[in-house]
């Protein structure tokens, strides 16, 4: 019998896995290919990834210190099972090397899936409270040239432009990661 359940449980864990390395994002982040472009669906989620405001308020103004309490994750039930690891706060910009604001908060979860068959790795926001500063990104696992030549290929990126028509302004950026040569930035600067 214990045996049996053993078995169970592993199958289990590998039919879990199975589906959430399957996930295809591609979709889910189709829209940001022209002009950062959010869905509902990619706006519910990082809107959820902003820590939550008032707690933050609260104890900045009480305290004087950064206190990031994460809320609830939205996500659409298709992409829930891709999640690996549930909402993290980094206080402070080190990962991304800005570290010249006290309210510099990087909040992200560990995905599993890929966008355009590169391997995703986490979905993020990276933000200052009390200012317009507004960015989301995701980091697949894969470095920077053979990125660049996978979207060049698959994707149609457009650029956006401001309401002036003068510069390209917002679009989708991708970057190597600062910390990781294998890994890929990908990011839609939303600042104000």
């Amino acid at each position: 019998m214990k045996k049996l359940a053993i078995g169970l449980m592993l199958s289990m864990v590998s039919v879990s896995a199975f589906a959430n390395t399957n996930t295809d994002w591609t979709p889910f982040f189709k829209t940001w290919e022209n002009g950062c472009n959010n869905t509902q669906d990619t706006e519910r989620l990082f809107n959820s990834l902003i820590p939550n405001y008032e707690h933050w308020g609260y104890i900045y103004t009480s305290q004087n210190r950064n206190e990031y309490k994460p809320q609830r994750l939205l996500l659409p039930q298709k992409y829930q099972s891709a999640v690996i690891e549930g909402i993290k706060i980094n206080d402070n910009g080190r990962e991304f090397k800005y570290t010249w604001n006290d309210n510099i908060f990087q909040s992200k979860i560990k995905v599993a899936g890929k966008y355009y068959g590169i391997p995703m790795e986490e979905i993020g926001f990276f933000g200052i409270m009390e200012t317009g500063v507004h960015m989301p990104y995701f980091v697949v696992n894969s470095p920077y040239n053979k990125v660049k030549s996978t979207l060049k290929q698959k994707a149609k990126i457009k650029k956006g432009y401001s309401e002036f028509g003068d510069n390209p302004y917002p679009e989708m950026e991708i970057f190597k990661h600062p910390k990781f040569t294998n890994k890929t930035v990908i990011m839609c600067n939303l600042s104000n």
